[in-house]
C-alpha cells in the first residue's frame, strides 16, 4: 500500500499541475487540511531536483499566506463562537493559563510548531485567537516553515537517490 501511495505521489509530483498541488496543500494545511505539504514536497524534490528548491519556496510562501488566514480565523471568530464554547465547556482557567503561557513563550511556541508535525493550523489559530502580534508570527511563521522546508529539501537534493531506494525498498515490506 505505502509503495502504490508512494508511486502516485511520485506520478503527480512530475504532472502538469504538481506545482499548483503542492502550494494549494500548503495555503490549506495552515487552515484546515489534515495532512502536511512535507507529502507532497519530498515526493516532488525527489522527481525533479532540478527544481526542488524552487518547491520549497512555493511550499513555505504558500504555508506562511495560509496560516496569516488561519491567524486572522482565530483573531475575527474568536469573539462569534470561540468565547461561549470556552465558556460553556468550562475551560476559561485553562484558556486564560495559556493564553498567558501564549504572551510569554509565543514566540518559541510559534516556532516549535512550525517546525514539528503538529499541524501549522493550530499554531496559526491560536496566535490569532490569543491576539499574538501579527507581524511577529508572520516573521516567525516565515523563518521557521522556511527552515523547515529547505532542511528536508536539501536533504533529498543531496541525498535524493539513496532516499528514493530506501523507500522503494522500506515500502516493500510494508
Amino acid at each position: 500500500m505505502f509503495t502504490q501511495l508512494y508511486l502516485i505521489l511520485l506520478k503527480l509530483a512530475k504532472g502538469r499541475y504538481a506545482t499548483v498541488l503542492l502550494s494549494g496543500i500548503a495555503f490549506s494545511e495552515s487552515i484546515i487540511f489534515p495532512i502536511p505539504p512535507d507529502t507532497v514536497l519530498l515526493p516532488m524534490a525527489l522527481a525533479n531536483r532540478k527544481k526542488a528548491f524552487y518547491f520549497a519556496t512555493l511550499t513555505t510562501f504558500f504555508s506562511v499566506i495560509g496560516g496569516a488566514v488561519g491567524y486572522m480565523i482565530g483573531f475575527y471568530f474568536w469573539d462569534s463562537f470561540g468565547q461561549s464554547l470556552i465558556e460553556t465547556l468550562g475551560y476559561t482557567n485553562t484558556y486564560l493559563t495559556f493564553s498567558d503561557l501564549y504572551k510569554e513563550y509565543g514566540v518559541l511556541l510559534i516556532l516549535i510548531g512550525a517546525l514539528s508535525p503538529v499541524p501549522f493550523k493550530v499554531v496559526a489559530i491560536l496566535s490569532g485567537l490569543f491576539t499574538y502580534p501579527f507581524l511577529i508570527f508572520v516573521l516567525v511563521a516565515l523563518i521557521s516553515r522556511a527552515f523547515r522546508f529547505y532542511l528536508l529539501t536539501a536533504i533529498v537534493y543531496i541525498w535524493g537517490e539513496q532516499i528514493d531506494t530506501f523507500l522503494k525498498n522500506y515500502s516493500a515490506l510494508a
